[in-house]
């Protein structure tokens, strides 16, 4: 069920420029799903700027596994949460993103929804969303783990890979702090792992959950909107253990079957 968004909330934070107008953009005046989602990813993998009063919005992954979830997932969003409508942008050394100029989008991602403008060193989840119901907290963890998470196999005592791990690294740990306790106030056991402790290397955080039975309630509960971690969660039921981690060879394997 959608949430209204406080009026004094977004009364006198959200700027339009010219563009904006002409383009139709909308700002949401409820907290859906769909928005929680897509604030969820752009936590992991945006970045939001403003050059010429203009607020710069990027959204970025890997152009050979995340072309798929960009083309049916982050699009769509885009489009329905704020009728935008960019193309996919193909830069240099592997990566696929979305790019938008938009005084309206940036502005409310910055004085609503509180995400930083520049690095997010000590990005947050928004209060509204970590105060949100279950299904909303559901569908901000959903984004952040199909742009800052995976879902691995480990083959142990000399097994196939058949032990499952969900994890999410981010380097924010105001962020990794409050999806811990969203996590543990939805009946999961998570932990976190501190990585990168060298000299001159910025300190990420992985938040880890482990074994079959909490696999089956995070695809319950969160889910995924990433084909790739759906096939190998199919794969991993069907089989118990799971053949590849490359999107290619998954969809090969998957085929096969």
């Amino acid at each position: 069920m959608a949430e209204h968004l406080c009026a004094e909330a977004i009364r006198g934070k959200v700027e339009y420029s010219k563009l904006d107008l002409s383009r139709c953009i909308g700002i949401p005046t409820r907290l859906t799903e769909e928005l929680s989602e897509e604030a969820g990813i752009f936590a992991g993998d945006g970045s939001l700027n403003i050059y010429n009063r203009n607020h710069r919005i990027v959204i970025a992954g890997n152009r050979v596994e995340d072309a798929q979830y960009y083309k049916e997932t982050v699009l769509p969003l885009l489009l329905r949460v704020y009728n935008a409508s960019p193309k996919l942008v193909f830069w240099s050394e592997g990566t696929i993103g979305v790019y938008l100029t938009s005084r309206a989008i940036g502005s409310f991602k910055n004085r609503v929804l509180g995400f930083p403008l520049g690095p997010k060193k000590h990005i947050q989840v928004p209060t509204m969303i970590r105060k949100g119901n279950k299904k909303i907290r559901a569908a901000f963890i959903r984004g952040l783990f199909d742009t800052d998470g995976t879902l691995y196999f480990e083959g142990k005592y000399g097994k196939k890979p058949y032990y499952p791990r969900i994890q999410i690294t981010n380097t924010s740990k105001e962020l990794v702090e409050q999806v811990f306790e969203m996590l543990t106030s939805m009946g999961f056991t998570p932990f976190v792992n501190i990585k990168n402790k060298r000299k001159g290397w910025r300190t990420a955080y992985d938040i880890c959950i482990c074994g079959k039975t909490a696999t089956h309630k995070w695809f319950e509960d969160i889910g995924s909107s990433h084909e790739k971690t759906r096939l190998k969660y199919a794969l991993w039921k069907k089989l118990g253990w799971c053949p590849a981690s490359k999107y290619a060879l998954l969809k090969k394997y998957a085929s096969a079957r």
